[in-house]
C-alpha cells in the first residue's frame, strides 16, 4: 500500500493512512511516517488495543508517547493524531466519554467498548435520555475510575478536539490544508492586537503553521494582515 500512495493522491482528496502500532513495531513508525511525508499524505497513529479473548499487542505506552510526539515535531502536518492523545495514554485516567460507539445491531457500548458492556438500543431508545439517566451517570463515574490503560484512540483523542486549550494542536493539520490548498503559509502579524477572539485564534494557528511547516520556499504563500479598520 505504501508504494501506491502517490497514486492515491491523484484522486483529488486528502489521503490519510491509519497506522496501528503494536509492541513489536514502535521502532518502525518513523519509516512509515517519512513515507507518508514524502508522498504528501497524512497519517492517524494509534495503539493496538488489547480486547478480551485477543492477543495482547499493546505497545509500551511511554515509548509510544515519546516516539509519537517526536514524529509530530520532525514531520509537522503529517500526523493528525493530536498531541493530547500521545500525552493521555501515559495518564492513569486519560480516557473520557466524549465519544461513543454504537454496534451494528444498534446497541450502545457504554461507557466504552473496552469494558464490553452494551446498554440501550438506539433503534428504539433516545441517546440523550439515557446519557442523562442515573445509569449513564454511574457508568461515567466507573470510566473515570477505570485503571485499564487501554489507549483506545477514540476515548483518548476526542477530548483534544473539544477542549479549547488543545484546539490549536488538534486542528493544525486540517487547518493547513484549508489555507491555500495545503501550501505552507507565511504569518504576517497584525498591526494591532485583534480584539475578536476568533481573529486571535486564526492568527495563532497561522503563526504556528508557518513556524512548524514545510521549509520549501517555493511552497510559501503570504497571507494578508488583519484589517485594522475592523477594530476601532
Amino acid at each position: 500500500m505504501y508504494d501506491e500512495l502517490e497514486e492515491y493522491t491523484k484522486w483529488g482528496s486528502i489521503v490519510t493512512v491509519q497506522i496501528v502500532v503494536t509492541k513489536n513495531d514502535v521502532g518502525a513508525l518513523e519509516e512509515k511516517i517519512k513515507r507518508c511525508h514524502d508522498a504528501g499524505v497524512k497519517a492517524v497513529v494509534m495503539c493496538a488495543v488489547h480486547l478480551k479473548n485477543t492477543k495482547d499487542h499493546l505497545p509500551d505506552l511511554w515509548s509510544m508517547s515519546r516516539v509519537g510526539l517526536e514524529m509530530k515535531k520532525k514531520y509537522p502536518g503529517v500526523i493528525i493524531s493530536p498531541d493530547g492523545y500521545f500525552n493521555r495514554i501515559t495518564w492513569d485516567h486519560g480516557c473520557d466519554t466524549s465519544s461513543i460507539i454504537v454496534d451494528a445491531d444498534g446497541f450502545l457500548w457504554y461507557p466504552c467498548r473496552v469494558l464490553e458492556e452494551k446498554t440501550i438500543n438506539l433503534i428504539d431508545s433516545d441517546l440523550m435520555t439515557y446519557v442523562e439517566s442515573p445509569d449513564g451517570h454511574e457508568r461515567r463515574q466507573r470510566m473515570a475510575a477505570c485503571d485499564i490503560q487501554c489507549a483506545w484512540y477514540q476515548y483518548y483523542a476526542t477530548q483534544s478536539f473539544v477542549n479549547p486549550r488543545e484546539l490549536l494542536s488538534a486542528w493544525m493539520p486540517y487547518y493547513r490544508d484549508l489555507l491555500n490548498k495545503g501550501k505552507q503559509p507565511v504569518f504576517a502579524a497584525a498591526p494591532i492586537a485583534p480584539r475578536d477572539p476568533r481573529d486571535l485564534i486564526h492568527a495563532q494557528i497561522v503563526q504556528e503553521s508557518a513556524i512548524r511547516g514545510l521549509p520549501a520556499s517555493e511552497s510559501l504563500v503570504e497571507l494578508p494582515t488583519i484589517d485594522s479598520s475592523r477594530h476601532p
